[in-house]
């Protein structure tokens, strides 16, 4: 019994993978028929009577582990964006990356990863399944909005009665 017992214990890092993918702040996430769709909060067609400034459209990737800084060149080889996105932009944050860009309303994209396409700040490569991701934007809710059945135009000082259409 006088033999010392000695434990000690080891811990492993967790593996660089991607944990989520989602929509950007301000965007509500729904998934229908395997794309990820992107909406501004609440819409659900309801009358708002304050301005709310146009959400922008972003993607979050989120990693088990701190990704490595990239710029657009090195984003535009690690992330395979079909079809391409005028003005990509790419920014780490912590243990995120987002996705900026000239998104189109109403088009699905598909966003690819491969394992090993990318590193974190420790040089370990990017573990785990392809990552396929198609996810699209929903159109901007319209921002005119009458508050009259008809109205009046001034054109040279004469006026002009126009009904105005309901869309």
């Amino acid at each position: 019994l006088d033999e010392p017992n000695f434990e000690a214990r080891l811990r492993s890092a967790v593996p660089f993978t991607v944990t989520s993918v989602k929509c950007g702040r301000g965007l509500d996430r729904e998934t229908i028929d395997d794309v990820m769709r992107c909406a501004p909060e609440g819409y659900s067609g309801n009358d708002d009577t304050g301005d709310k400034p146009s959400t922008r459209r972003r993607i979050l990737i989120d990693f088990a582990s701190t990704p490595e800084s990239l710029d657009v060149v090195r984003a535009r080889e690690v992330l395979r964006l079909t079809p391409p996105v005028d003005d990509l932009t790419v920014e780490t944050d912590g243990q995120r990356l987002r996705l900026g860009g000239r998104f189109l309303a109403e088009t699905t994209y598909e966003l690819r990863m491969a394992p090993g396409a990318l590193r974190d700040t420790r040089q370990r490569r990017l573990q785990g399944a392809p990552l396929v991701q198609r996810f699209a934007f929903a159109a901007d809710r319209p921002s005119l909005k009458w508050d009259a059945r008809q109205g009046i135009v001034d054109i040279d000082r004469t006026e002009v009665l126009l009904p105005l259409a309901e869309a």
